[in-house]
């Protein structure tokens, strides 16, 4: 029936919110892990990709999930789980196939900084997620799957012609920047989303309200801390966030990549870019976990928000 396939891809969202969960504990407190399952549950990604039957909400979740066992700990059981999710992943939608590769070094970099690295589970994870994946790799590039590859991605010759490129270096960094930007629009961001009704509502940009107000929250926050004098031990927590952070940031941009190398007539297309809500509601979960502990009224703000969005 129409509703079993539409429980499949709600049941899928709700798991990633559950991930995102136990993700952030292994970062902060609980507080911290209920804004971002708060961020999560009204996203426009997850209203949207969790009322409609397809395969695009596997990859959050087993991003998510892959994620966790990942940076979890060093256990063997936690490395092959990890790469075999991670492997998972990029068999569900075709833009994961660019993203989960993209992630692999700011993943180990967080993983590093979190509680180090070991060799033989580093070596573990990557022989589970390489020898699970070969067989996708020789689909995407000599079987089933080239063809309908050849057709999206920005460097496929004839696309390059019909829009008067060539395949010069030069020419596909150019037209990669330019679908980039696309991404970065204002009214894709904050006020109609994708323009393809299947794909988002347009009640809303991609962002939901929740989503900007942490965005003009944390411009407040960033230069209360510049200016704030702290005690050392205080610095090292902050340099510790900052990481995080910064792993927050680099890893949104990443998620908008895979549809930056495909070609979609001008206009944004946020199937291809779904990598990246689990990242932002992150990114929104830590600005309204720390501004709510610093100023009084973001909480009922971030409460009266939050209803009249939902």
């Amino acid at each position: 029936s129409i509703a079993s396939f539409r429980a499949i891809s709600a049941f899928l969202n709700v798991m990633s919110i559950m991930g995102l969960y136990f993700l952030s504990r292994l970062f902060f407190d609980r507080r911290y892990a209920l804004f971002v399952i708060l961020a999560a549950s009204i996203s426009p990604w997850v209203f949207q990709s969790s009322r409609v039957g397809w395969e695009s909400p596997f990859v959050p979740t087993f991003m998510i999930w892959g994620i966790y066992f990942l940076l979890r700990s060093h256990k063997y059981f936690d490395m092959l789980v990890s790469g075999f999710l991670l492997s998972c992943a990029m068999y569900s939608y075709s833009p994961a196939k660019a993203l989960i590769p993209l992630l692999i070094f700011p993943l180990f970099f967080l993983k590093w900084k979190h509680h180090g690295l070991k060799i033989k589970s580093t070596v573990i994870f990557f022989v589970m997620l390489v020898g699970a994946s070969i067989p996708l790799v020789w689909e995407t590039f000599g079987g089933a799957y080239k063809k309908s590859f050849e057709d999206v991605v920005i460097f496929s010759g004839p696309y390059l012609r019909s829009i008067g490129r060539t395949n010069s270096i030069f020419d596909i960094t150019a037209v990669f920047f330019e679908n980039f930007m696309v991404y970065l629009k204002p009214d894709y961001l904050f006020f109609t989303g994708d323009f393809n009704l299947r794909h988002a509502s347009q009640f809303a940009g991609q962002l939901s309200w929740l989503d900007s107000f942490a965005l003009i929250l944390s411009i407040g926050y960033m230069i209360q801390r510049v200016c704030d004098i702290e005690k050392i031990e205080q610095m090292r927590l902050r340099s510790k966030e900052s990481i995080f952070i910064s792993f927050l940031l680099v890893c949104i941009i990443i998620s908008i990549v895979p549809a930056a190398l495909t070609h979609t007539s001008g206009f944004q297309n946020a199937l291809r870019s779904i990598g990246s809500w689990p990242f932002i509601s992150l990114f929104t979960g830590y600005i309204l976990w720390k501004t709510t502990e610093k100023w009084k009224y973001v909480l009922p703000a971030v409460v009266f928000i939050s209803i009249i969005f939902a």
